[in-house]
């Protein structure tokens, strides 16, 4: 079983940009598998489909 989980990078943001926002892949170890930046305004399903295709690395 693999739990997948959204955060914002605490302090990352600034004046002049937005605040970091990263999606992880975990297994029941808690485990990072996988980790990618979360482009602003976009879908995290998206990104969440890549992460399957392209195996997390």
């Amino acid at each position: 079983m693999i739990a997948v989980d959204g955060k914002v990078v605490r302090g990352s943001r600034t004046r002049a940009a937005a605040a970091i926002q990263l999606l992880a892949a975990m297994d029941h170890h808690g485990v990072v598998l996988a980790q990618r930046q979360v482009a602003d305004k976009s879908n995290e399903m998206t990104l969440l489909v890549m992460l399957g295709r392209s195996g997390g690395g």
